[in-house]
């Protein structure tokens, strides 16, 4: 039986089963969504004969699904306060993944 494809439609279900918790708050009001959390280790600078790299961790949610995603925003993660480093927007632009560190 062929595997079936999944589309743009399917990923905030799959967000909410496999997902965290997020929360942004904006003026007071809060925006809610899920996001996939990771932690991996990443090659920062890459030179002739050294390496650097270090560990971040990421947070993978709908692209549009949390507003005003800048540098050093606030963000509430599985219930733990954090900011935002850096943001990407990932492959066709459904995803971004949001690089962060605990507050």
């Amino acid at each position: 039986m062929p595997t079936p494809f999944y589309g743009e439609k399917d990923i905030p279900q799959m967000m909410r089963e496999l997902g965290v918790p997020v929360e942004r708050r904006l003026n007071g009001e809060p925006f809610r969504t899920y996001g996939l959390r990771d932690t991996a280790d990443l090659e920062l600078l890459q030179g002739e004969g050294s390496t650097f790299a270090s560990r971040v961790e990421t947070l993978t949610v709908l692209t549009g699904a949390l507003p005003h995603l800048d540098e050093a925003v606030p963000l509430v993660i599985d219930d733990v306060d954090c900011i935002i480093i850096q943001t990407r927007t990932e492959g066709d632009g459904a995803l971004t993944t949001i690089f962060f560190r605990k507050a």
